[in-house]
C-alpha cells in the first residue's frame, strides 16, 4: 500500500489520484480533498486533520488506520418461502 504524501493515509489499491508534476515528481493522493488543498498550497503541518500535524501536537492518530480495516465477508442468506 502507498501513503497520501499529503494526508499521510494508506491508500488502497485501485483508489486515490496520482499527481505528476512538471519536475517529474510524483505524488499520490488519496481523494480530492487532498487535492484541492495541495492545489491551494497549503502545507500538511499546517492542516489540522493531516497525519503529520496530528504527530506535532501529540494527538492520537490510530483512528485513521480504522478508516482502512479490511471489508468482513459475511455469509450468505436465502429466505425461506414457508414451505
Amino acid at each position: 500500500m502507498t501513503t497520501c504524501n499529503f494526508c499521510g493515509n494508506a491508500i488502497r489499491f485501485g483508489t486515490g489520484k496520482i499527481f505528476v508534476k512538471k519536475d517529474g515528481k510524483i505524488l499520490n493522493l488519496c481523494s480530492s480533498k487532498c487535492q484541492k488543498n495541495l492545489n491551494l498550497g497549503r502545507e500538511p503541518k499546517n492542516v489540522q486533520w493531516t497525519l503529520i500535524s496530528r504527530k506535532e501536537r501529540g494527538k492520537k492518530w490510530t483512528f485513521l488506520e480504522k478508516r482502512f480495516i479490511k471489508n468482513r465477508k459475511y455469509e450468505g442468506f436465502r429466505w425461506s418461502r414457508g414451505h
